[in-house]
């Protein structure tokens, strides 16, 4: 993806009729239809990762609005679910959210201290950042993410 192309590039911002976070119903439907594949990649992951102390979700594509912490949030909630279910504490968990420059962040973090303020009283915190750009470029240090979740953005791999 070209640097003027990622530069530009971005959904109606805000929450107003034509905005992204008003008319984004199709994309919630899919990421419905991912919680079950991202539980059972939580299942394996804390299966194999027996006695993590940490783990790190990225939401490449988050945009903005009622859809944006769909993803992580079920991978927050299968951790802790699973931890519960093998008896031990869960893991700092934290949270990644990506999107292009231009995307409309200011609604991304309302979203994010909601979130962050509604899990304190359900285990370790859940850290969270904001990684502005274009996943065609590196993002993130090597190693440094557990789970991965996209959905309507992979359209643009091609």
């Amino acid at each position: 993806m070209t640097a003027t192309l990622v530069e530009t590039l971005h959904m109606v911002p805000g929450d107003g009729d034509t905005s992204y976070a008003r008319n984004s119903t199709i994309q919630g439907g899919q990421q419905s239809n991912l919680k079950p594949m991202i539980e059972e990649a939580v299942v394996s992951l804390l299966n194999d990762n027996d006695g993590a102390t940490g783990l790190a979700i990225a939401d490449l594509g988050c945009s903005s609005g009622p859809n944006t912490l769909v993803l992580v949030s079920t991978a927050v909630a299968a951790v802790r679910r699973r931890c519960s279910e093998l008896r031990r504490q869960p893991p700092e968990l934290c949270v990644h959210l990506n999107d292009l420059p231009n995307n409309d962040f200011n609604l991304v973090t309302k979203s994010l201290a909601t979130y962050a303020k509604a899990q304190e009283s359900l285990g370790p915190p859940v850290l969270t950042s904001i990684v502005p750009g274009s996943f065609h470029a590196r993002l993130f240090s090597k190693r440094s993410l557990h789970l991965v979740c996209s959905n309507a953005s992979l359209q643009w791999l091609s």
